[in-house]
């Protein structure tokens, strides 16, 4: 589907990036395995909204070629990073009632709470003591309320995002309160971390947009927390209220010039990147997001020997879209930081392997 107005205040939005042939993530493959879809990539467009600070992708692609069960096994319990900013956000909320995670994976999240739980997500399983619902949430029927609300890395992947809001009132009572986690735009572009632009995020929020779809819904935010462990997403608490305020210092829109320049710095830092990396070298990590990384390196990881993962599961795999095989094997050689996780946490792996090369050293 086609988007040309901005998704939060319908205000005009521009193209300010170009990205053709942009790699899916987070699908694996068996070595003789065919991958049903075109794994090399679909032309897509970033947009940009100077009105409200809200960035979103100009295309959308279908659920099923972005999340195909028999290759897409992203599990918030298997990822370090999504277990790290789950812990961090179980400590965030403060629950009351009965509690319903949209968007809740395998229930990592949610099975820290005790009392009454609700799931909602098409590829979640059967789990003791929560009620499973194994659909999309606007597939829901029935009279669900909850006291605590859930959404945790999951606006950022939706189409209509009023339409979701308006999903959420039917499941929530008058004193609700709602905790969401995005990622944050204002970080994304601070950090120049354009390799955080990929298919399967739709939305980009900026703290004033986040705040405009809420009030738009009767939602205040009350409570702001940023997560640097996951790439200074925002962790918000949100109440009902009929008054509703903007903090106007919280408008965060960047000029379109700044942007462009900040993404040609990302830019030439992957081609400096690309030429430290030797033949003979190893990856290390074989993260979900990757094929991105890849992509803004001109496919120069595809000539590591190997990734290295822990992971039992993607263990003699490959990505749909790359040629070096996933190993849980460990060699000696010279390693590259594959395993993309925030600069906040990058020197926890620098202490293990001093000598590693992180591709997105350079990027500030």
């Amino acid at each position: 589907m086609l988007l040309e107005v901005c998704n939060v205040c319908k205000k005009e939005i521009k193209t300010i990036i170009y990205l053709p042939n942009l790699p899916i993530t987070g699908c694996f493959r068996n070595e003789n395995d065919t991958y049903p879809y075109d794994s090399y990539g679909y032309n897509q467009e970033f947009m940009y909204c100077t009105n409200c600070g809200h960035g979103q992708l100009r295309y959308t692609i279908n659920k099923e070629e972005i999340y195909d069960p028999k290759h897409y096994i992203l599990r918030t319990s298997k990822s370090v990073s999504a277990r790290i900013s789950s812990d961090n956000m179980f400590k965030f909320i403060k629950p009351k009632g009965t509690i319903l995670e949209i968007g809740s994976n395998d229930c990592y999240l949610l099975k820290k709470f005790k009392g009454k739980k609700i799931a909602i997500d098409p590829i979640a399983k059967p789990i003791k003591g929560i009620r499973v619902i194994n659909k999309y949430i606007e597939k829901v029927r029935g009279n669900i309320k909850a006291e605590t609300i859930i959404c945790k890395d999951v606006l950022e992947h939706i189409e209509d995002i009023h339409g979701f809001m308006g999903q959420i009132e039917r499941f929530s009572k008058k004193h609700t309160k709602l905790y969401i986690q995005v990622p944050s735009i204002e970080h994304m572009i601070r950090e120049n971390r354009f390799d955080q632009i990929f298919h399967e995020h739709i939305q980009y929020f900026s703290f004033y947009s986040l705040s405009l779809l809420l009030r738009d819904h009767g939602w205040q935010i009350v409570r702001l927390e940023i997560d640097k462990d996951h790439w200074g997403a925002y962790v918000i608490e949100a109440v009902k209220s009929e008054s509703i305020i903007i903090d106007c210092l919280s408008i965060g829109r960047f000029d379109i010039h700044n942007i462009l320049r900040r993404y040609a710095i990302f830019r030439d830092s992957m081609k400096f990147a690309s030429a430290k990396i030797t033949k003979k070298a190893y990856g290390y990590g074989a993260a979900a997001m990757l094929p991105i990384l890849n992509y803004h390196m001109s496919g120069k990881l595809n000539e590591l020997k190997y990734i290295i993962d822990d992971d039992k599961r993607k263990n003699g795999r490959y990505y749909v879209n790359m040629k070096p095989q996933i190993t849980n094997r460990h060699y000696r050689g010279q390693y590259v930081l594959t395993a993309i996780w925030s600069n906040h946490n990058v020197g926890k792996i620098k202490k293990k392997h001093p000598n590693i090369i992180n591709p997105l050293e350079g990027i500030k």
